[in-house]
């Protein structure tokens, strides 16, 4: 079975910050390359199926300005 998680608030251990995802996400689609790298480097207290979610709104062409963030 497939689980959803896109509707749970996520709870970042580490500052007691509550994640929205489905903001992060719309404010992620609506970025220009360059804020959605941003936002995918800065951006804590996400799960791994999270940021995947993320990429598959992040254009493939600009792929390699991404790891090149990532380091």
């Amino acid at each position: 079975y497939i689980l959803n998680y896109n509707h749970l608030n996520i709870t970042n251990r580490s500052d007691n910050m509550t994640v929205d995802f489905e903001k992060i996400k719309n404010d992620f689609i609506n970025a220009d390359v360059d804020e959605k790298i941003r936002i995918y480097t800065t951006t804590q207290g996400l799960t791994t199926e999270q940021f995947r979610e993320l990429l598959k709104y992040y254009p493939i062409k600009h792929l390699s300005k991404l790891e090149k963030a990532l380091g």
